[in-house]
């Protein structure tokens, strides 16, 4: 399968194929998809029910850490194969969902819901300390640290503490009169440490 003139994906073993059901829904076969059926497929681990046992074997993911689905691209593994495939977006380009306000693109429909708050304003998570609000909960993350006084980025220079990248960056670039090189420098380091 081709997903763009540059990215070749082998979607031959990413099928989530429902071994149970290969038939298609129609109305000779709802019987087996009934609601009765709910509670067929019980997770040993948690006594989570499910209505087919490939819900059920998806659901096993979480517990076993397995992901058989992986970008051939970069590398990275999933647990369903419709991540795998909103993923690939990101390597072909393609955006799928567009802003009808300021025309900007996104690979995922979650993206554009969080953007879609830039133009309304809306802040709709908030602090449980001090009731500041925020438009998402990485933004809520951050701040947390403010009450916990968790510091996780450090200067290499002065071995300063910051709460953040962004007042890491801010400080290296302030204290080295807008040393571009020393900011490169911290990113490129955190992302090696990340990786």
């Amino acid at each position: 399968m081709y997903l763009s003139n540059r990215v070749r994906v082998d979607a031959s073993n990413q099928l989530d194929a429902d071994e149970y059901c290969k038939q298609s829904y129609s109305a000779y076969h709802t019987d087996v998809h009934d609601e009765s059926d709910q509670n067929r497929f019980i997770c040993e681990v948690c006594n989570r029910k499910f209505a087919a046992p490939t819900k059920l074997k998806r659901h096993m993911r979480i517990h076993t850490g397995e992901r058989p689905f992986y970008c051939t691209v970069c590398d990275k593994k999933f647990t369903q194969s419709s991540s795998l495939r909103t993923h690939m977006r990101i390597h072909t380009g393609e955006t799928r969902f567009n802003c009808k306000l300021c025309d900007k693109k996104f690979t995922k429909p979650s993206d554009l819901t969080r953007h879609m708050l830039v133009h309304t304003g809306e802040r709709p998570i908030f602090c449980e300390v001090c009731d500041k609000k925020f438009a998402d909960s990485s933004q809520l993350r951050i701040h947390m640290r403010v009450h916990t006084r968790e510091r996780r980025f450090i200067c290499k220079e002065c071995d300063k503490k910051f709460p953040s990248l962004s007042d890491l960056i801010r400080h290296c670039t302030l204290t080295r009169e807008n040393d571009l090189l020393a900011v490169k420098f911290v990113i490129r380091s955190l992302w090696i440490r990340h990786t």
